[in-house]
């Protein structure tokens, strides 16, 4: 694991929890009564958060297994078993081990004269409960109230609210467990499943993230936490870190819009972000590419998360180490990676690498019947080309080049087009919320579809994945006009201002910018 070089210095007093009273709504604090055999009867009350409504409730819940990593405790009623809480422990042992291994670090922290080296998970926990030994996640399995009933329907697989590592002392505003803690979701999802288990990697690294912010605004060397879809795309990541297999369902709904929405052939993607099915696909294939592209592997995931100075896309670029050409250049690495999508090379930088999956992705096209379209920051679309066109020029951020057909090692050209190839159009602006922009495409219809040399019929079975689907967990208050998940996290955070770091540090909540309640 990666080892920071400078002493974390903190009072064990700014970050100690206090201790809730036993009645009238206390979190998940310290001072609660823990049972200290699993599968007892002593039940304790948690926090948790309607996914529809954004509103708080309390639930019972009972411990019913405990190991040296987590404790399991599970909703009162849910109708899970103490073997399945068991196995949920015994994967997060597998799940910890191996997410650690690419994300973890070690750093030291001065506690009053002493220093302790402590790693992602340990500073985690001492952050919120003032423990400096014994570290121990809080897994809660529970039915997350999002509306699913049955069928094809969205849900939330889990999720990690950073609220949980303040004190619970602002009710109309949020409540907090005051633990470092992760929700399960226990229907439709199935504790301890290969799914679950994917979604418990993903809620680990939102966790570690959150706390790695922490640090470096502690450290006065970042002034925000990193943005979402960085932190998505790395909770992405996470998920192949531990499975080792490649997501059908993403790939599936890349390649044929898997709901029927229609926006990625439009340009839809993970660069502005706003918890659409979109963003997650586009986002896993993303840090997909460069984990394959990038000379330093998985270890880029690393060096992203631990960027000290930079908590958007220029944690990327300088952690990339593919060429000199992508060293701190944004528009270099999203063409590429764009025109990997629509050439998918089996080796070079226009592919994946041959990978035995990945090598299906193919970019929906734009629909004919139009020059024009819009786009904002990160988007591109693919128009189909004849003749070997002249690529238009640059205006504003709408950047072109033109792309060779299916297999083509050529790369991007910026001056000429090719024959039964693709006009890439695409926005290389760098501020998420900046404006859209209008581009040209070819005005061509598409073509039905490209064929895989050695794979067959590259188009996926969309019924194969028709549900029920994961979502985040700010989708279902966007589609009911609530709060979203950004507002919520913001007003708890800001409620926390001006945290006196051994009297020397200022922690500032109110730059804490962006919310880790996610999928």
């Amino acid at each position: 694991m990666k080892k920071f070089a400078f002493i974390l210095t903190v009072s064990i007093a700014v970050f100690t929890v206090v201790s809730c009273s036993s009645g009238g709504g206390g979190g998940g604090g310290s001072g609660t009564p823990v049972d200290p055999t699993p599968g007892g009867t002593v039940t304790k009350k948690f926090w948790a958060q309607n996914m529809v409504t954004k509103k708080f409730y309390q639930l019972d819940a009972q411990k019913l297994a405990e190991n040296s990593r987590c404790e399991v405790w599970v909703e009162k009623g849910s109708g899970v078993t103490a073997a399945t809480a068991n196995n949920m422990a015994n994967a997060y042992n597998t799940v910890y081990t191996r997410v650690m291994k690419t994300f973890g670090y070690t750093i030291d922290v001065q506690i009053g004269s002493s220093i302790k080296e402590m790693n992602t998970m340990e500073l985690a926990h001492y952050l919120v409960t003032g423990r400096t030994s014994g570290a121990k996640l809080t897994l809660l399995l529970l039915d997350i109230k999002d509306s699913y009933t049955s069928g094809n329907g969205a849900y939330t697989a889990g999720y990690f609210f950073s609220g949980d590592m303040f004190p619970d002392d602002d009710p109309d505003k949020y409540r907090s467990n005051e633990l470092d803690m992760i929700y399960i979701d226990t229907y439709p999802s199935t504790p301890g499943s290969q799914d679950s288990n994917e979604t418990l990697a993903h809620e680990m690294q939102h966790l570690m993230n959150f706390v790695t912010s922490l640090v470096f605004l502690m450290d006065n060397t970042r002034t925000a936490v990193m943005d979402t879809w960085i932190n998505e795309g790395l909770s992405a990541a996470a998920e192949w870190v531990y499975s080792q297999n490649i997501s059908d369902s993403r790939l599936a709904h890349y390649n044929t819009d898997l709901y029927g929405t229609g926006t990625i052939k439009e340009g839809n993607n993970f660069f502005v972000w706003d918890n659409e099915l979109e963003d997650y696909a586009t986002v896993y294939l993303f840090f997909q590419y460069l984990r394959l592209q990038s000379a330093n592997s998985a270890d880029i995931y690393r060096e992203i998360l631990t960027s000290s100075n930079y908590s958007d896309y220029r944690a990327v670029i300088t952690a990339v180490d593919i060429n000199a050409a992508h060293k701190n250049n944004w528009s270099t690495l999203l063409r590429d990676w764009h025109a990997a999508n629509f050439t998918n090379a089996a080796s070079g930088l226009y592919g994946y690498k041959n990978d035995s999956k990945l090598r299906n992705v193919e970019a929906p096209m734009f629909p004919g019947g139009t020059s024009t379209v819009t786009l904002l920051p990160g988007e591109g679309v693919y128009s189909k080309t004849s003749s070997a066109e002249s690529v238009p020029p640059v205006s504003g951020s709408i950047n072109y080049s033109g792309l060779g057909p299916r297999g083509s090692t050529s790369g991007p050209n910026n001056s000429t087009g090719f024959v039964n190839g693709a006009r890439l159009t695409y926005n290389i602006n760098t501020t998420k919320d900046g404006p859209q922009e209008a581009g040209s495409t070819t005005g061509i219809a598409p073509s039905i579809g490209f064929s895989t040399p050695g794979s067959g019929s590259l188009k996926t079975d969309s019924s194969k994945f028709s549900g029920p689907f994961k979502v985040d967990a700010g989708y279902f208050s966007r589609r009911n006009g609530n709060d979203s998940v950004y507002d919520i996290e913001k007003r708890a955070l800001n409620s926390n201002n001006s945290r006196s770091v051994n009297g020397t540090v200022k922690f500032d909540t109110s730059t804490m910018k962006k919310v880790y309640i996610d999928e």
